[in-house]
């Protein structure tokens, strides 16, 4: 049994790792096996943050430009109901309708 337990251990230094606990080179040897330390994992980093970043904006842009657009309607929708009670003439209803048109078209 012990030979086999030296045996792995051999092989284990020999891959640049150890099976001897409190080693620190043996988490280095493994994990400089797989490449992951170097180019590849500040490129996997940088796609990471690439990703969140989308992320991010995509959800902003979902909330807060479908929130402008209703807020556009809403305006739309209350200036065409203030009209048909008669509130407004034909011409203050234009123009803020007019103003409202190019409010929308500035803000998007």
């Amino acid at each position: 049994m012990n030979e086999m337990l030296e045996h792995c251990r051999a092989m284990m230094d020999a891959m640049g790792g150890s099976m001897h606990s409190g080693d620190s080179t043996a988490m280095s040897g493994m994990m400089s096996m797989g490449g992951l330390m170097g180019p590849g994992m500040w490129l996997f980093g940088l796609l990471l943050v690439a990703l969140v970043a989308a992320l991010a904006l995509a959800i902003g842009w979902l909330l807060f430009g479908r929130s402008r657009r209703r807020v556009d309607a809403d305006a739309r929708h209350v200036l065409d109901r203030r009209y048909a009670r008669g509130e407004l003439d034909r011409d203050a209803y234009l123009r803020m309708r007019s103003d409202l048109a190019d409010r929308g078209s500035q803000a998007g």
